[in-house]
């Protein structure tokens, strides 16, 4: 496996197992280059791609990989594609994307999807979203802010921006530059000899010689990533940009998938019922930025479970994978929290440690998902819908209208009202009209005075 690869690997948490070329699934692979407008107000081309199965009569069912890339011959893809699916990521992914992480680059999976559902080769009332990390915490961005995908696959996500990136991640890399700066330049050589061995024994010994040597490699684009916070304690900004501002518009089965060792992603900020009281042997004992503030004090101090609908949600700790496990998931609470006990978070570790075996394996859940589409898994609850009427008033933060620029390209507000319309068109042709009413009645009572009749307007011209 390349360097590429292995990169890609550790921070998408996918397996990219390379199949051998006779093995692949026949597919064709197809190049879309996705238009959208950048903060700058510039339209900017970025390219996508799509395999889709041959010989498998369409529209095909689409698993949309968020944020970053797969390779036709990854375990993923030929999985997607075994079973007649067609899936789709972006094409030459770079560090910057993660620079960009909560707004270009936010804005262009959104593009992305867009295109991707309105494609005549794809059943748009079979999507699934899935993606690993930084692209957990985009596929849940995803599913929050759209209706009508059947399901969200999200492993090992952020889904508190202020905390992994403005509390965690600074004094996680603070540690790491003091344990470099007290390593001799000999010592800091065999680090590197030692890190770059094939022996994970050796590897493991030369991760040790600094502390958070992995999250030290990727630190830098995702600390860029808070230019998007002019002001880093604005709390509501930073929840409306994560996941735990979405939690209540979920309108879709989901899968969240972490490991309690996880050291680029705490898991404290999925469920902080599970995070050990106190790091590994391989970090100092007072090392306490891995954990949300208890008792929380502010929206940005709370779990995603804390913040997800309880009736709706079960959590699942299972001890550690030794070999492909199917994750737990029951329709009757469609957001499901798998919890892997690895131990406490180490030093060394990535989002798991770098010894283990095994893994969550999504693959039947996904198929569960798309075999109903989103016709059966999907539901409208309230917040949801008020989250879609501000983004027809141009008052969404995650998705920001860009005015002036070009109509016709995702980031105007007219392609925005453009793809609510055609969400709520679609769900109410699958769950009747009645649905959508039921749905802006029960936000309405809970609104008052001009609230509720700005509201009531922006319905009743999202719905016209």
């Amino acid at each position: 496996m390349n360097e590429k690869k292995k990169r890609e690997k550790l921070l998408a948490v996918q397996e990219q197992t390379e199949i051998k070329k006779k093995e692949l699934v026949p597919a064709e692979c197809r190049r879309l280059e996705i238009p959208y407008i950048t903060k700058e107000m510039q339209v900017e081309y970025r390219p996508i791609q799509l395999f889709l199965p041959k010989g498998v009569e369409g529209p095909l069912p689409l698993v949309f990989v968020a944020h970053y890339g797969i390779t036709e011959d990854a375990a993923e893809t030929q999985a997607c594609l075994r079973r007649g699916w067609a899936i789709s990521s972006v094409a030459d992914f770079t560090p910057v994307y993660s620079e960009k992480l909560t707004d270009d680059n936010l804005v262009f999976n959104n593009a992305a999807l867009y295109a991707l559902r309105n494609l005549p080769e794809i059943d748009p009332d079979r999507v699934a979203v899935t993606g690993g990390s930084a692209g957990g915490y985009t596929a849940l961005m995803l599913g929050g802010l759209h209706l009508g995908l059947c399901g969200v696959v999200a492993n090992c996500p952020v889904t508190n921006v202020h905390f992994n990136f403005h509390v965690f991640f600074p004094a996680a890399y603070e540690l790491f530059k003091e344990s470099r700066a007290a390593l001799s330049e000999e010592e800091k050589q065999e680090a590197r000899r030692l890190t770059a061995s094939t022996d994970m024994e050796e590897k493991l010994r030369g991760l040790s010689m600094t502390k958070f040597p992995i999250l030290a490699t990727i630190a830098k684009c995702f600390l860029c990533a808070t230019n998007n916070f002019p002001d880093p304690e604005d709390a509501e900004r930073c929840a409306a940009l994560s996941p735990i501002g979405l939690a209540k518009c979920f309108s879709n089965p989901v899968v969240v998938d972490h490991y309690t060792s996880d050291a680029l992603v705490p898991v404290d900020q999925i469920s902080r019922r599970f995070t050990y009281p106190r790091p590994g042997d391989s970090l100092p004992q007072t090392f306490a930025a891995g954990r949300l503030p208890d008792p929380p004090r502010r929206c940005v101090d709370y779990s995603f479970e804390e913040l997800l609908p309880p009736e709706l949600t079960q959590t699942y700790l299972a001890p550690e994978p030794t070999e492909s496990v199917p994750v737990s998931f029951d329709p009757e609470r469609p957001f499901a929290l798998n919890i892997y006990d690895e131990g406490p978070m180490e030093s060394s570790c990535g989002h798991r440690r770098l010894d283990g075996k095994g893994g969550a394996n999504t693959k039947e859940f996904l198929a569960y998902c798309i075999e109903k589409g989103a016709s059966k898994t999907g539901f409208l609850s309230p917040a949801k819908l008020e989250q879609m009427l501000l983004r027809c008033a141009g008052e969404s933060v995650p998705l920001p209208p860009r005015e002036g620029v070009d109509d016709a390209v995702y980031g105007s507000l007219a392609m925005y009202r453009k793809e609510v319309r055609e969400e709520l068109s679609r769900f109410a042709a699958a769950h009747g009209a009645q649905a959508v009413s039921d749905a802006l009645d029960a936000l309405l009572s809970a609104k008052q005075g001009e609230e509720r009749a700005r509201l009531a307007r922006l319905a009743e011209e999202a719905l016209r």
